[in-house]
């Protein structure tokens, strides 16, 4: 990549490097303006809410698996955080995922456990009936725990009026009341 460099720098580009401190060229490093080494590179922790000690390990294995895909369904840039969907990300991650493995009766008493703890901020879409989750760390009423993370906005659903459907009867008197009489 030497001679790439030396023609970008020739044509007044900037030019940074990327690459391992063990396999890269020591050319390579001195010819780009900067150069970063992936060993230097701090992947950024996740800012989870803190997950309580004190919960039996069954539901702190299923709270950090449910925080982990919330996360994932943010970096992906996912916009409504439907229930279904945390649901097939966590099966996703862990195929042998199941809410009753992890002591709840449905997904609906994990997330509902999980807001009741801090972890999540939940609501309830009126026309569905399913939770979505709109941010992290953000369900005691007492300020305590998590670290207030947001999820992305969630519009509020909208549901068109339904139209109306017209009976074939009507359709089918109609044509014949326009067709020619013989």
């Amino acid at each position: 990549f030497s001679p790439l460099v030396s023609k970008l720098k020739e044509n007044g580009k900037h030019v940074i490097g990327l690459g391992m401190k063990d396999s890269t060229s020591e050319l390579l490093v001195s010819n780009c303006d900067e150069f970063i080494f992936y060993e230097d590179l701090e992947a950024p922790e996740a800012a989870h809410p803190r997950i309580s000690s004190d919960l039996p390990k069954q539901k702190r294995e299923a709270f950090g698996l449910l925080l982990d895909s919330l996360d994932a369904l943010q970096r992906e840039n996912v916009g409504i955080l439907w229930s279904s969907i945390v649901k097939e990300t966590m099966k996703r991650k862990r195929p042998s995922f199941t809410e009753r493995g992890h002591g709840y009766r449905t997904f609906s008493d994990l997330l509902e456990d999980a807001q009741r703890g801090g972890l999540v901020s939940l609501r309830k879409d009126e026309r569905s009936g399913s939770y979505i989750v709109t941010g992290l760390g953000g369900g005691r009423a007492n300020g305590e725990g998590g670290n207030g993370r947001e999820a992305p906005a969630v519009p509020p659903v909208h549901s068109a009026p339904a139209a109306r459907r017209r009976s074939r009867r009507k359709a089918s008197v109609k044509s014949k009341a326009s067709a020619p009489e013989e």
